[in-house]
């Protein structure tokens, strides 16, 4: 199944066995090199931020909440140092800007930022990104940006393929190069 992460923040951590809400959701950390979730950020009573690792996930359901089986599930980042590499690479999914390609960097254009993602929960890759547009988003639609259309991602801005631009020329390429019909 597909899950947006808007959906997915403040969802209860729960033990599978007893059922018992040990967390919340907090936040997805997602690795950049790999474009997947690496892990789950939570809300606990612990003073220290704890993280719940993918490999951890038994279930995930938006009525329920996030399931897991391995009674040490729940770290804290320094008993993770895998997922330490990934934080201390600072990247941030969210609110990320988006551009087209384009043939040169002074002709892609801006599309907006990233407003949600999509996860899959079988590979929790990152599915697809929904993209607000700027400051006229109410008058133009969210862009959901599918994974095989994402070109680059950096720590500072996410190209996607030249398919989103607009359209700078409202006469299409082939009807400018046909001469006008005359009346003889």
């Amino acid at each position: 199944m597909l899950y947006y992460n808007s959906g997915l923040i403040g969802l209860p951590v729960r033990e599978a066995r007893s059922g018992d809400t040990l967390a919340l959701v907090e936040k997805l950390i997602i690795d950049p090199r790999s474009f997947t979730l690496a892990a789950i950020q939570l809300t606990t009573l612990a003073k220290e931020k704890c993280f719940l690792v993918t490999d951890s996930i038994a279930e995930l359901s938006l009525q329920h909440g996030i399931f897991f089986t391995d009674t040490d599930a729940i770290s804290t980042l320094p008993e993770l140092p895998r997922l330490e590499e990934v934080i201390n690479l600072g990247f941030e999914l969210l609110k990320l800007p988006v551009r087209t390609q384009g043939a040169k960097k002074n002709r892609s254009q801006k599309l907006g930022a990233v407003e949600d993602f999509v996860i899959d929960d079988t590979s929790f890759a990152v599915f697809q990104v929904v993209v607000k547009r700027g400051l006229f988003s109410g008058l133009m639609p969210e862009l959901a940006i599918n994974r095989q259309q994402i070109l680059e991602l950096t720590n500072t801005e996410l190209i996607v393929d030249d398919a989103y631009a607009k359209a700078t020329d409202p006469v299409p390429a082939k009807a400018k190069d046909k001469k006008p019909a005359t009346a003889e």
